[in-house]
């Protein structure tokens, strides 16, 4: 019997590590003028962007149903698998509940988790869980996703604030306000949430800022594993990538393209970065 992890699209791991490591991935849905989509499913990141970029409205993204996950489910319990379902926060979506509740109805072996995180912050518990679950039982491989959730640091940078107003998450006069200022939020994942650490004036200040915020206090001759997470801005990704590594000699660095889930809110250009100290008991 195996284990087998399963994830929602919201994780944004590469298709070929999904691949590589056999990981189960439902794909959230999306509402578009009028049309349904899947993530990661009817368009890619590039394609979604591309099209962010021209529309004047913006889509609305949900969770999974729970039928959904019965379908993901069921083939991996009546195959005689081990199932750990790892998902993002409950704080700021449904889907969680939606697979605990699936569990239920499937029964078997299957262990539902809270990552606390959303794109990378989420990812990366999903890879480490992928690669341990190849020779560690099961035990093992939920201490890994518990050390890598501890550890975690993850912090985005917001080019604009519009696609915020957009999505009514702020109001129009302070956006308005915000734009005339130059002002640019970093925004924290925190306990399952996202918390608005700083302000900064300026996208290259507030890049750096971003920077200093998930390094300082970092232990040294950790074992670090970081992602840089970014919205159709390859450009400043690759120069976060290399000052990331300049700073902490990470064993490990994943550039990815974020979708949907987070895409919808910050806009073509945000970027943000994630890291956290790989388990010093498993050598993955």
């Amino acid at each position: 019997m195996a284990i087998k992890i399963v994830t929602d699209s919201s994780c944004d791991l590469p298709r070929e590590l999904v691949a590589q490591y056999g990981i189960t991935v439902v794909p959230l849905r999306m509402w578009w003028d009028n049309e349904t989509y899947l993530d990661g499913v009817d368009f890619t990141a590039r394609e979604f962007f591309a099209r962010l970029s021209a529309s004047d409205t913006l889509p609305k993204t949900s969770q999974p149903s729970i039928g959904d996950f019965v379908e993901a489910y069921r083939g991996l319990v009546r195959a005689g698998h081990s199932v750990i379902s790892i998902h993002v926060s409950s704080m700021l979506s449904g889907t969680y509940n939606c697979a605990h509740m699936a569990k239920e109805m499937v029964g078997g072996d299957i262990q539902v988790v809270d990552s606390e995180h959303i794109s990378l912050g989420m990812g990366f518990q999903v890879l480490e869980a992928a690669r341990a679950a190849v020779l560690e039982s099961k035990a093992e491989v939920l201490r890994v996703i518990s050390s890598a959730r501890r550890s975690m640091r993850m912090v985005c940078c917001l080019p604009t604030l519009e696609y915020l107003r957009k999505s009514g998450r702020i109001g129009d006069l302070a956006a308005f306000i915000g734009t005339l200022l130059s002002i640019k939020p970093l925004i924290a994942v925190e306990k399952g949430r996202l918390v608005s650490t700083e302000r900064a004036r300026g996208f290259r200040h507030a890049i750096s800022r971003m920077v200093d915020s998930v390094t300082t206090g970092l232990p040294k001759g950790a074992r670090h594993v970081v992602g840089v997470m970014h919205a159709a801005t390859r450009e400043t990704a690759d120069w976060l990538q290399d000052e990331m590594k300049r700073r902490l000699q990470p064993v490990e660095v994943l550039v990815i393209e974020t979708g949907p889930a987070i895409g919808t809110y910050s806009g073509p250009g945000g970027v943000g970065i994630a890291v956290y100290q790989r388990w010093r008991g498993f050598h993955g």
